[in-house]
């Protein structure tokens, strides 16, 4: 799969609902064995969301997975008890996945776009199993959550970044840097 969503309006931030009355604003999901998934996502302005502005997944098996997320503008998540967090990723959803993940993620304004009142931050980064995430660019040590998040803030505008991992026997970030991600 290769695609793109690009400089797309979804919502109004003076109306509640409006983005999803219950999911995510943007969702681009890879699930199976196999192939390859590469998209761009970029000039996107997302509102009233009820989970995720921008929600990324990559599991059950083991696709490629490609991305760009650059230049979108994550604001204002609905009210009430389910909006999480602004921009999310979420990489290997079942034991034993060894999933490659690159993912570009930078000039993103997403200030104030999780809802902290239920724990969600502006920016997730989450590496499950025994999966891979490359960020190009980075240059911290494959299992320091620390460096990551800080790489994710001086790349994107943002208040609050949470960086972690979990994975049976431990838990652990195994980020790398590198190249460029594969373009679609």
């Amino acid at each position: 799969y290769s695609g793109r969503i690009v400089n797309n309006v979804i919502g109004n931030p003076a109306v509640d609902g409006s983005g999803s009355l219950e999911a995510s604003g943007i969702d681009v999901e890879a699930h199976g064995t196999g192939g390859s998934h590469t998209t761009l996502v970029a000039g996107n302005s997302v509102y009233r969301y009820n989970n995720d502005g921008i929600y990324f997944l990559a599991g059950e098996g083991n696709p490629a997975f490609n991305i760009t997320c650059v230049s979108n503008l994550v604001s204002t998540p609905n009210s009430g008890i389910n909006p999480l967090h602004g921009m999310h990723f979420n990489i290997g959803t079942i034991a034993g996945e060894t999933i490659q993940a690159c993912i570009n993620v930078q000039a993103n304004t997403l200030t104030d776009a999780g809802a902290e009142a239920n724990g969600g931050v502006d920016l997730r980064m989450r590496q499950r199993q025994s999966t891979t995430v490359r960020l190009p660019g980075y240059g911290g040590a494959a299992y320091d959550t620390a460096a990551v998040q800080t790489y994710l803030t001086g790349r994107n505008t943002l208040t609050t970044v949470l960086a972690g991992a979990s994975v049976s026997g431990g838990g652990y970030l195994n980020t790398v840097g590198g190249a460029p991600c594969t373009p679609p």
